[in-house]
């Protein structure tokens, strides 16, 4: 039985508090952060803390990185006049970040955050706003919004 499983079984009698507590073993963090870099079409990872399934990923193991685009996406991270979206920002168990873009939809209220991956724990998300071309429209601080320790835990 693996340790997810065992922390699974000794939790799964206490009802929601057990549900809660085994999703803040199995997936948080802490520091993190998600900026505009000086090339403003791309952003910077700050080093992040994290616990993934269990395992902890120490701070700015392979986390830490900086003038990451955010080309190469699907969907693409391209909106036009009337189209909005929401890309979620992870680190992984193995030390790497994760890049998600959600659907594009009519207004930055209807966006929704892309579902976290298993083995992975959200740090941020950006909010795309219309009108945007990775690769060539800026990143602003405003796009770029930190989760909380207990985001993408899937149980509020």
């Amino acid at each position: 039985m693996t340790r997810t499983e065992q922390v699974n079984r000794r939790l799964g009698g206490l009802g929601d508090i057990g549900k809660f507590i085994a999703a803040l073993w199995r997936s948080r963090h802490s520091g993190g952060a998600v900026t505009p870099n000086s090339d403003a079409t791309k952003i910077d990872i700050a080093a992040v803390a994290a616990m993934v399934d269990g395992v902890d990923v120490p701070v700015g193991v392979g986390v830490a990185e900086t003038a990451v685009v955010l080309t190469g996406y699907t969907p693409t991270i391209v909106t036009t006049s009337t189209q909005f979206m929401k890309v979620l920002v992870t680190v992984k168990k193995a030390g790497t970040h994760g890049i998600y873009s959600g659907a594009k939809v009519a207004s930055q209220a209807l966006a929704v955050k892309p579902a976290v991956p298993a083995a992975e724990c959200e740090i941020a998300y950006l909010e795309i706003p219309n009108s945007f071309t990775a690769g060539t429209t800026s990143v602003t601080a405003g796009m770029c919004k930190q989760a909380s320790a207990v985001d993408g835990l899937g149980i509020f």
